[in-house]
């Protein structure tokens, strides 16, 4: 199936369209960061936070003392001058105490949790004295912070990433300047660039949970983005020594090379997502954990639209310039050089 595709005229729409994405998500970003929720969404799986719990117990069984002492806490939490974004209660089954857990990003001071933890036990052994049996109201009190992170092997994590997607990148711009021209292996090496880019860009901008799984994605994207390129490569190459379309410029040879291969990108990357997204709805059903796989199948999902739009929209729509410079820098290379002018004879 083809389509008559014009995308050659259209290179600062997409541009621009590109460039509204990433100023947005790095907007986005800022704002989260600023309010210490991370440049990116951490999922569950890469989450690091700071967290305060306080237990207790009570001697008579049940008793409304614990909303005095969660009003400790809210006091000398605002004391210290920090917040928290989540907090969890909980309960004995008798009724004879609880415990209750106020989580707090990862950037907020760890000297002023210890400070308001310090502030919450002196004002529990000021309020509660001991009775005539030596025991006091409440006790078995305690109350304490800790740090939680679960990305300790991030840095690993990336740094092989880096490395495959540098391995790639550097394949296929080699192997797109041997066996075709330097200008499809620039544009190439462009839409790798641009397809790693707005995959980042949407994640963030979306705030997608991301975990270890956005790195493989990554990766993904790249690989993807090779596939897709080189298709459309292959049928230009294969136009540029048909006969019957010498007249064509490179623009239209663009288009029309990239509406012989567009369905058949897009039927690639389709299928490709339909088959990651079936692999982990099959491994949530196994593993009884929906939640597990949302993370993951909207990473794949952002990473094979960013690789179609980047491989046969934006690239297509950008070059065309790529090639009208390197035509331009072969004619000027074959043209021969003008004489030089003879010196009159001296006599």
């Amino acid at each position: 199936m083809k389509t008559d595709l014009k995308l050659s005229g259209r290179m600062t729409l997409f541009i621009i369209i590109s460039c509204i994405i990433v100023v947005a998500s790095v907007v986005v970003g800022v704002v989260c960061s600023c309010l210490g929720y991370g440049y990116f969404n951490a999922g569950a799986d890469w989450n690091s936070d700071k967290s305060v719990t306080l237990t207790w117990y009570y001697t008579d069984g049940f008793n409304e003392k614990d909303e005095t002492l969660m009003g400790y806490c809210e006091d000398a939490f605002k004391e210290q001058g920090i917040s928290y974004y989540a907090v969890t209660y909980g309960e004995a089954d008798d009724g004879s105490g609880g415990d209750i857990t106020y989580t707090f990003t990862s950037g907020t001071s760890t000297e002023a949790l210890e400070n308001a933890c310090d502030t919450v036990r002196g004002k529990i052994s000021a309020m509660y004295e001991v009775d005539s049996d030596g025991y006091q109201d409440v006790y078995l009190t305690r109350i304490y912070s800790h740090t939680t992170s679960t990305h300790t092997g991030s840095a690993k994590a990336l740094l092989y990433a880096g490395i495959a997607v540098a391995t790639v990148v550097v394949f296929e711009f080699l192997y797109v300047l041997i066996r075709y021209k330097m200008s499809m292996a620039l544009g190439a090496l462009l839409a790798c660039a641009h397809n790693l880019a707005l995959f980042l860009c949407l994640i963030a901008l979306c705030r997608i949970p991301i975990g270890t799984s956005m790195f493989a994605f990554a990766v993904v994207t790249v690989v993807a983005t090779m596939i897709c390129t080189l298709l459309m490569y292959g049928k230009m190459r294969k136009n540029m020594k048909d006969e019957s379309l010498a007249d064509l410029t490179p623009a239209e040879l663009v288009d029309k090379s990239n509406s012989q291969t567009f369905y058949m990108n897009l039927a690639f990357c389709a299928s490709l997502a339909a088959a990651v997204v079936v692999i982990f709805v099959l491994m949530s059903i196994s593993s009884l954990s929906v939640l597990a796989i949302i993370s993951p199948v909207l990473c794949a999902l952002v990473a094979f639209i960013s690789c179609f739009y980047g491989s046969c929209i934006f690239l297509p729509s950008v070059y065309p310039r790529f090639r009208k410079i390197g035509l331009k820098f072969q004619r000027k290379k074959k043209a021969p050089a003008a004489p030089k002018k003879s010196e009159p004879a001296k006599g």
